[in-house]
């Protein structure tokens, strides 16, 4: 059974205060999974399909033939990238896309404005950061810790797409990936109907604390405002072209609260290789949209 997650603002803005000194680890057991007693509300399942609309699998390192490469330029707005809170004032993660083309990122929240000046630096009079075009990492740094609301990007992006050839992925093209998360255990399943399975590795959280009793590995781990929660996963299968495939990568996702006492877990994304057995290997990055946060009843 499962209950939803109602967190109210008063307590749990104290709660948060003490959550920011705090991360959590769970390491994996013999099994390679996770503990769903710990970590029952982290959930990957949706349908991930990437960002610019185009191959969900793509910038292949190698073409058995006829393939060509197609360039574009993508533009994104409002991706969560912090949660002001009256309690943080220094935020730091990676954008969902690299190649981030420089002079296009602005950040805006709640008497936020940042603006890129094309040098890697994020300039405003509410704050200040900076941005690495070619991996996406950011740093944020707001002294007079802004409240109350999402903090997001905005930005563009250019994307090299493999077309034609005979690689899976581009012959046989793979626009999404449905994921079925079951506990530790995945199934993924494609566009093209071949499935994957596998399961979730090591979890980690950035704020989290472990109940009322951080030592007591028998209380789940709450979330708090803004965390986020990254999973490694690997899965096999045979794609629809006979090949056999493996997946590896990350799922990650953030605590953001959208409606409410309800918390939601946002800006989720899949990250990952895909690893043919002829020796040919691809990029994966999609995204997949808000779930609500419940945890298991004892």
């Amino acid at each position: 059974m499962m209950k939803k997650i109602t967190l109210r603002s008063g307590v749990f803005g104290i709660l948060f205060s003490f959550l920011l000194l705090i991360g959590c680890e769970f390491e994996t057991g013999g099994d390679g999974g996770f503990n769903t007693a710990l970590f029952g509300w982290v959930n990957f399942s949706g349908v991930y399909r990437a960002t610019s609309g185009s191959f969900l699998v793509s910038d292949f390192t190698a073409d058995t033939g006829g393939a060509s490469n197609i360039t574009d330029t993508i533009s994104v707005s409002g991706e969560i990238v912090g949660f002001a809170d009256f309690f943080t004032s220094d935020f730091a993660g990676v954008l969902r896309n690299r190649g981030i083309v420089s002079g296009s990122v602005s950040i805006t929240g709640p008497g936020v404005f940042l603006s890129d000046t094309g040098t890697g630096a994020l300039e405003g009079a509410s704050g200040s950061g900076t941005i690495n075009y070619a991996t996406g990492a950011y740093t944020l740094n707001f002294p007079s810790e802004p409240c109350c609301g999402n903090i997001t990007a905005s930005y563009t992006f250019t994307r090299s797409t493999t077309v034609g050839g005979t690689q899976s992925g581009s012959s046989l093209e793979i626009f999404s990936l449905t994921v079925f998360q079951t506990g530790n255990l995945l199934e993924l399943v494609d566009n093209n109907g071949s499935k994957y399975t596998g399961q979730l590795g090591n979890v980690a959280t950035t704020v989290g604390t472990s109940g009322a009793d951080i030592n007591d590995p028998s209380q789940p781990v709450q979330p708090g405002f803004g965390d986020t929660a990254i999973a490694e996963f690997t899965a096999e299968g045979i794609s629809a072209s006979g090949v056999g495939v493996m997946i590896v990568g990350t799922f990650q996702g953030r605590v953001a609260f959208f409606s409410g006492e309800n918390a939601f877990l946002d800006n989720r994304v899949l990250n990952g290789t895909w690893i043919e057995a002829n020796g040919i290997t691809g990029d994966i990055n999609g995204s997949a949209a808000p779930v609500e946060i419940v945890f298991p009843v004892n």
